[in-house]
């Protein structure tokens, strides 16, 4: 049948009063699973908004922030205009840099540095006071900070600071152009803080070292202000600072300045220490000639360029007292493909092929076609980059296969198994990640490096295994890992240790066994991304998955059963409603340059109140480096257990 209509009439946006005054400066975020899909969505929203050409800019950048998941590969316009920020668009399709258009870098998401430098007021270019005028008039928070200041530099510097903004500090009064300096330096740290950007460590320059000790907490802004005026002492050099904070796993230099001026410093420090710099984040410099000028868009630059490059960003300030609006923006361009048969007609199916024509391609020998039905079918998915679509056929058909709904009626079979041998007071049972390709055997390398050797046993996921029955909800699965814990444990007081989401896994089997009566020393999560935003957890799910499939391309540990299975986790975990668990959390972070193997999103780990780095990466945390894992773990049990009594 043929259905003849209308066409659709384009969708209209709701009418908006003009803005008074100058269009404020904005930020477009973009982003994408892959490249082409980051260019794709460029295009698309270009293609958008010239077919709405009322669609106010500033709403397009609060609908970008606030609507849209933060995936692996993003982009970043900076502009006022429209037509501005089109261009820009356009450049991030073609792939083009630009200085407000920000492109996608090697940098990955990690601890973050503020890098503080010596007084501007002792630099021959002076400091920015143009620039510091535009952030007093454009940001509050950077405003309310040098209102502080000010006022507890009052008792030592002869002269008012603002005053001193709104004018230009006296020749030969080099005092109160450090004050002011210091009152900058500490505001825009404040700023940064603002748009959610919170340090890690706080790394000085020579001279910098008063506003880095209040930023890092050091000192009050009171006691921090007696010294401002005085000359600066010799502080520990750059250089050695940055390599200290390199072997602890940072990727992130954020210098806090109107106007970056140690890019060269920093990056000859990362090289002197043996890193690449193009794989870390280190803010770039401003370029006069090019029209880059300190102030408030050149704020808004590095801010993109931190996002970028990984870090998260809050960028709801941006959009305060300003009356942004969401708009229906496009969806994520996904890279579809058909995997339905075409029907052909009895003359085409015969139709003979031409005189030397070539046959037809065939899959090459294992080449997607291992495995059962399901396991082809996520590895087409796979090929084609569209995982995401392909997992929801997998939970649904999770649905339809044997069940259970309770612990009780499972019976038979083992629940967990005995990856090493040893003192059984601490024991250790460790819960693998539901997806597929995952299971005890990961613990097998760190259960071995434990010092001193620990019983430690790790759980078979129930619904995991040739004709397992399936769990029907959440419960029945956390129940069921809940008894098997309980069962490898005995007697003995004993930790729980999961990797991937398996350490979400172990904080609700320690939440079940709580309301049982029975409490964990600890739970320890490996690796573990504590995400609310649904976007962002199919993004790390679909890079997860797309990791395990490379990682077994002859189809060992990725197979029809465990698929299943999978899709029933997948589905029934949207039921989970986390409740405070009364036992010590501790967070294990990968955190080596490549630690993110270019996760689309930031780790996070709420749940946690104790978190411990490891040079390594997602997987070689337990492969690899599974010897400085156990370590981290093994001192903290060690901790635990000092602080508590026996027996409780």
């Amino acid at each position: 049948h043929v259905i003849v209509e209308e066409p659709p009439v384009p969708e209209q946006l709701a009418e908006r009063p003009a803005r008074s005054g100058d269009a404020p400066v904005t930020v477009w975020t973009l982003s994408g699973r892959m490249p082409s899909g980051l260019a794709a969505q460029a295009r698309r929203l270009g293609e958008w908004l010239r077919e709405h050409p009322d669609a106010d800019p500033h709403d397009v950048a609060f609908s970008l922030a606030t609507t849209r998941a933060r995936l692996s590969h993003r982009a970043a316009v900076v502009g006022r205009t429209r037509d501005d920020l089109l261009t820009g668009l356009d450049r991030v399709a073609a792939g083009e840099p630009d200085p407000d258009v920000l492109l996608p870098t090697r940098a990955r998401p990690g601890s973050v540095a503020f890098v503080i430098p010596a007084p501007d007021g002792l630099r021959p270019d002076g400091i920015p006071l143009d620039g510091i005028r535009e952030l007093l008039e454009a940001e509050p928070a950077f405003a309310h900070r040098m209102r502080e200041c000010a006022e507890a530099l009052a008792p030592h510097a002869d002269g008012n600071l603002l005053d001193a903004v709104k004018a230009a500090p006296a020749p030969g009064r080099p005092d109160l152009a450090r004050a002011v300096s210091f009152a900058v330096t500490v505001s825009l740290a404040a700023l940064w803080r603002a748009y959610g950007v919170e340090p890690d460590a706080v790394v000085a320059a020579p001279g910098g070292e008063a506003a880095a000790s209040v930023i890092d907490g050091r000192r009050t802004l009171p006691e921090a202000a007696r010294a401002v005026t005085d000359a600066p002492a010799p502080g520990e050099p750059l250089a050695e600072s940055v390599r200290a904070r390199l072997a602890e796993g940072f990727q992130a230099f954020l210098e806090i300045a109107p106007r970056p001026a140690l890019t060269d410093e920093l990056t000859a420090a990362v090289s002197a220490a043996g890193g690449d710099p193009a794989d870390f984040l280190i803010t770039r410099p401003s370029d006069p000639s090019a029209g880059e000028t300190p102030g408030h868009t050149a704020f808004l630059r590095s801010l993109a360029q931190a996002h970028v490059g990984g870090v998260r960003v809050d960028w709801s300030p941006l959009f305060a007292g300003r009356d942004a609006r969401a708009v229906p923006l496009p969806t994520y361009p996904f890279q579809r493909q058909r995997y339905w048969l075409t029907e052909r007609t009895p003359d085409q199916a015969a139709a003979p092929r031409e005189p030397g024509a070539a046959a037809p391609a065939r899959p090459a020998d294992g080449e997607i076609r291992r495995g059962g039905t399901y396991t082809q079918l996520l590895r087409r998915a796979h090929v084609e980059r569209a995982i995401a679509e392909a997992v929801p056929l997998l939970a649904a058909a999770s649905r339809f296969q044997p069940s259970f709904a309770s612990a009780a009626e499972l019976t038979g079979g083992a629940r967990s198994v005995l990856v090493a041998d040893g003192t059984p007071d601490p024991a250790v049972i460790c819960v693998p990640s539901f997806l597929a390709g995952s299971g005890p055997h990961q613990f097998a390398r760190l259960a071995a490096e434990l010092r001193p050797r620990l019983r430690t046993s790790a759980l078979l996921l129930p619904g995991f295994g040739k004709s397992a029955p399936l769990p029907k909800t959440w419960s029945a699965a956390v129940d069921a890992m809940a008894e098997a814990t309980a069962e490898a444990a005995g007697d003995a007081p004993f930790f729980l240790v999961g990797h991937s989401v398996g350490g979400l896994m172990a904080r609700a089997v320690a939440e079940r066994l709580q309301r049982a009566g029975t409490r964990a020393q600890g739970v320890a999560m490996i690796d573990t991304y504590d995400i609310d935003d649904a976007g962002e957890r199919e993004a790390l799910f679909v890079w997860a998955m797309s990791e395990i499939l490379d990682r077994d391309p002859t189809g060992v540990v990725v197979n029809d059963e465990n698929l299943m299975a999978m899709g029933a986790y997948v589905r029934l975990y949207a039921e989970w409603e986390p409740v405070a668990v009364e036992v010590p959390t501790l967070a294990v972070r990968a955190v080596a340059p490549e630690a993110s193997h270019g996760a689309p999103v930031e780790p996070t780990w709420k749940a946690a109140d104790a978190a411990e780095p490891v040079l390594a990466d997602h997987f070689s945390i337990l492969e690899e480096r599974a010897s400085t894992t156990a370590r981290v773990l093994g001192a903290w049990f060690d901790r635990i257990r000092t602080d508590r009594p026996r027996g409780t």
